[in-house]
């Protein structure tokens, strides 16, 4: 993971860091596998995994980069101190109606 200071996407810089500017260190973090499902027709597990860690908050908005094992580079954004935080949720019942559909 990677800190930046956030700016707003545009036509010419669609990304929302400003990559050559850093906040904090850049910080690796390890996995925790909470569930492992294996199918009972024998197809390919999939496994569930947390992410544990901190951000400490910054004086401005900061936008932290990713990568999982290596694939593109994913971004959120941090509010700053004192700002209210925006917040958005999503939830994928995919696997969970395979799972049903496994045992009826």
């Amino acid at each position: 993971m990677t800190f930046h200071p956030y700016s707003p996407p545009n036509d010419s810089d669609p990304s929302l860091a400003e990559s050559e500017v850093t906040l904090l260190e850049p910080m690796t973090i390890q996995s925790q596998v909470i569930h492992q499902y294996v199918p009972a027709d024998g197809t390919s597990p999939s496994t569930f995994f947390r992410f544990i860690y901190e951000v400490p908050l910054q004086n401005v908005e900061m936008t932290v980069k990713y990568r999982l094992n290596g694939g593109p580079a994913l971004s959120f954004v941090i509010p700053a101190k004192g700002q209210n935080m925006r917040w958005a949720a999503h939830s994928c019942n995919g696997m969970s109606s395979l799972i049903l559909r496994g045992q009826r």
